[in-house]
């Protein structure tokens, strides 16, 4: 992971590969709401949601395994 996360964009992009359209869309929308609030703690909380599992493999491995 680089230093200080990932962007939005990178989010997004990888979420794709794991969660349907409608999901990601869904993500986009409330990081799109967050920022144009300025609620950075927001933001934060939406990246933690997803990002804890890119660090830890078993909780990765668990998620794909509960996708499939």
């Amino acid at each position: 992971m680089p230093e200080g996360g990932i962007s939005d964009a990178e989010l997004l992009k990888r979420l794709s590969a794991l969660y349907s359209e409608a999901m990601v869309a869904e993500v986009a929308a409330n990081l799109q709401r967050a920022r144009s609030t300025d609620n950075l703690a927001w933001v934060a909380d939406i990246h933690a949601a997803h990002t804890y599992r890119m660090h830890d493999l078993g909780q990765f491995m668990k998620t794909l395994q509960q996708l499939w």
